[in-house]
């Protein structure tokens, strides 16, 4: 077809009633131009003389329309075809018409969907054409074949063009530059072989395109993923054969030397489940005895599938025949390694051998011992073996010192022994040591010492001193008759030697005593305390503590004069305790009810829950090496009742009173401890109530330690306790203040 005119519209749209318009109308929306993004010109001189384009959109009322009008008065003819991008539109597919009042043409083709895609001010371009038909020639652009299990593929000839006008025909033949065997159909038969194909289109006999040319399908080769089978004939066969599976049913397979030229035995594969299946026997180029000779499959595939149907073609897939070598039932040698210095009348296990060297069955003995076969349980009695069997032998070694004994094995008249030679004997021991004693006075001391490195008996015996002593096998103290000072014999069952000796009568007095085994010699010292212990502390006592309802308070004592650690325990009471080093409260994971150890200068930690009535007391007692002392923790009296404190007027001779007031109570503000940790230091409290000028008001204080180093002054509502600076003592040190109003 011929192109009349090409115009670009620059898309406008508007929308009124739900209905949308889109493309030009008139003045309205959108214009039109002879190039994209051009200026606006709407004549179409070229299908209609004179003729301008007014409007060309689509509205989507009804089912969607696209309008095309025209100036003046046009007939329906001219053109051809009018398109709108990719759209085309047939003139004769429209509702044509002519309106005499507006001069106007209009052209109407229903379409739903908008061809002036691309949204305002995209330029789409629009044409109209004649509709004539011109021929032009195709372009070739390839020729391409199938590759089918056949004797015959088939060609394809493809365009990049097609051309225009005319009858479209193809032309395909194997060697002619210049094909004519012109069809209509793009497909053509071309027979395996060699050579080159050539192909061409035309539209006329003078609208001829180019030549494109493709090499000539070849023939198939047969299936090569084959799998041949490997075989080991006798040493005096005259055949073998292989099974080849996985290959193609139909296809000859052949059987030469790995990498030959002459096929040895061939056979056709037939279908099975392992796809071709084929049985090859051949009789020549077997191997010699006891060798091993590599053979190649190689395969021809029939015309009838594609091949040329007398090529054979290397497949790669080897497979090997063995030829069995004569009997031989003399095995390699082999050797057990002998070991030394074992342990008498051991159970003596030898390294494992491998048999190798036979190419059959032979006979197996032992003489002396037993065997295990290929890791099986020990037996004497004969068997065979064969190529990969394992043997190991064992044997009790002598009873004697220095002594050897041996075991043979015999596999096919090959023999060797396997030989252990016991220790010799060793009565020396290692150095051993008894641990030094010290103890009380007179009082009896134990050690031991374990004998080691002897493998025979050896003798103990006092050099020197008065210590006894006996031997056991174990490292308990064995029975006070089992002690004296003859010698005894030690060895690998009672190998423990005890000795036993009372601390001197005299105080920081050392007994020694001296004993050998085997030449090897240790000294055992027995001290006595330089003085007797001291288990009994001075007097100590705890500082009772008058405190609230229901609240945690704690006091400690300092044990001294003692030289060893004694128990400290509750004898009754309620109150937990700790020990320590510190006069600092100790962490309340160490307050328990168990009973202690304490040394000297360590202090005594009490703790308790006050109780939860007024005017209450709890005692606890502790005991330390026969000396108590008690805790008392005791509640504030409630105001207004309790032990009375009073004011009583004597004359000044008589006992009878002139003035007795009501008996007054003392009431507890609050009580406050703390500690004051060194020399300088001191610790302020407030209390709620308090008045340094309040007569009514009294205090009482003390510490843990001594007063003449402390000191109580007041201001306003507080209360300061100060440590002197003079204090001689490092210790931390506790108080406690009681604020109590009349």
């Amino acid at each position: 077809m011929a192109t009349l005119q090409t115009k670009w519209v620059n898309i406008g749209s508007a929308s009124f009633y739900g209905i949308t318009l889109t493309g030009k109308s008139g003045s309205g929306f959108g214009t039109i131009s002879n190039t994209q993004n051009g200026s606006s010109n709407e004549d179409l001189d070229s299908v209609f003389s004179g003729a301008d384009v007014q409007s060309l959109y689509h509205t989507t009322a009804g089912t969607g329309y696209v309008t095309f009008v025209l100036t003046g008065n046009r007939p329906n003819s001219t053109f051809a075809t009018l398109k709108i991008g990719s759209l085309t539109l047939a003139r004769t597919a429209a509702s044509y018409s002519y309106n005499s009042g507006s001069n106007i043409t209009t052209w109407i083709w229903s379409q739903s969907s908008t061809p002036f895609s691309g949204g305002n001010n995209a330029d789409k371009e629009i044409t109209w054409d004649d509709g004539q038909a011109s021929v032009s020639a195709p372009t070739t652009s390839s020729v391409t074949f199938n590759n089918p299990a056949s004797s015959n593929t088939t060609a394809t000839v493809a365009l990049s063009a097609p051309g225009g006008g005319g009858t479209l025909q193809y032309a395909c033949e194997v060697g002619d530059t210049t094909p004519d065997n012109w069809q209509t159909g793009t497909t053509f038969t071309i027979s395996r072989g060699y050579g080159t194909v050539y192909a061409r289109a035309r539209r006329s006999s003078s609208a001829v395109s180019n030549t494109v040319s493709a090499t000539r399908p070849g023939f198939l080769i047969g299936d090569t993923g084959v799998n041949p089978s490997n075989s080991t004939i006798a040493h005096n066969a005259t055949a073998a054969s292989t099974v080849v599976i996985y290959g193609t049913a139909g296809e000859t397979y052949a059987v030469r030397v790995n990498n030959g030229s002459t096929n040895l035995g061939t056979a056709v594969a037939v279908s099975s489940s392992s796809a071709g299946t084929a049985t090859i026997s051949f009789t020549s180029s077997l191997p010699t005895a006891g060798n091993t000779t590599t053979y190649e499959i190689f395969v021809r595939r029939p015309t009838s599938t594609g091949g040329d149907g007398s090529a054979y073609h290397a497949t790669d897939d080897t497979f090997t025949v063995t030829r069995s070598a004569a009997p031989d039932t003399t095995p390699n040698a082999f050797s057990f390694t002998d070991v030394t210095n074992v342990a008498l009348s051991s159970i003596q296990t030898s390294n494992t051998i491998t048999v190798a060297g036979l190419n059959t069955s032979t006979s197996v003995s032992i003489s002396g011992g037993t065997y295990s076969k290929n890791g099986g349980g020990y037996t004497s009695a004969n068997t065979t073996a064969v190529n990969g069997n394992t043997f190991a032998v064992r044997h009790t070694a002598s009873g004697s010192f220095s002594t050897a004994a041996s075991c043979t094995l015999n596999i096919g008249g090959v023999t060797d022994a396997y030989s252990s030679t016991t220790l010799a004997a060793d009565s020396t021991p290692n150095a051993f040591a008894f641990t030094d004693k010290t103890g009380n006075v007179g009082t009896e001391q134990n050690s031991s010492a374990l004998i080691t490195g002897i493998n025979t008996s050896s003798t103990v015996s006092r050099s020197y001193g008065t210590a006894t002593f006996a031997v056991s096998a174990s490292a308990s103290t064995p029975a006070a008759g089992s002690f004296d000072a003859s010698a005894k014999t030690v060895n690998g069952y009672t190998k423990y030697v005890h000795v036993k000796q009372n601390a001197s009568t005299s105080y920081s007095t050392t007994l020694s005593s001296s004993f050998a085994v085997g030449g090897v010699s240790d000294i055992w010292y027995v001290t006595s305390n330089a003085f007797a212990a001291d288990t009994v502390p001075d007097q100590f006592s705890f500082t009772d503590v008058t405190t609230a309802l229901s609240t945690v308070s704690y006091s400690y004592a300092q044990i001294t004069a003692i030289s060893t650690g004694i128990t400290v325990s509750r004898s009754s009471g309620a109150a937990t305790f700790a020990v320590s080093s510190s006069t600092s409260v100790p962490s309340s994971g160490s307050f328990n009810t168990s009973n202690k150890t304490i040394t000297n200068n360590q202090y005594i930690h009490v703790k308790q829950t006050s109780s939860s009535s007024s005017s209450t007391t709890l005692s606890s007692v502790f005991a330390a090496g026969g000396v108590s002392a008690t805790w008392n923790l005791i509640t504030v009296g409630s105001s207004g009742s309790g032990a009375g404190y009073g004011l009583q007027v004597f004359p000044p001779s008589g006992t009878i009173p002139r003035l007795d007031t009501t008996d007054r109570t003392v009431r507890v503000l609050g009580v406050h401890t703390g500690t004051l940790a060194s020399a300088g230091s001191s610790s302020t409290v407030t209390q709620a109530g308090f008045s340094s000028s309040d007569a009514t008001i009294g205090v009482e204080w003390q510490t843990s330690g001594n007063p003449e180093y402390f000191s109580l002054s007041s201001s306003g509502t507080s209360l300061t306790i100060a440590r002197s600076s003079n204090d001689p003592s490092s210790f931390s040190y506790q108080y406690q203040l009681r604020i109590f109003r009349i």
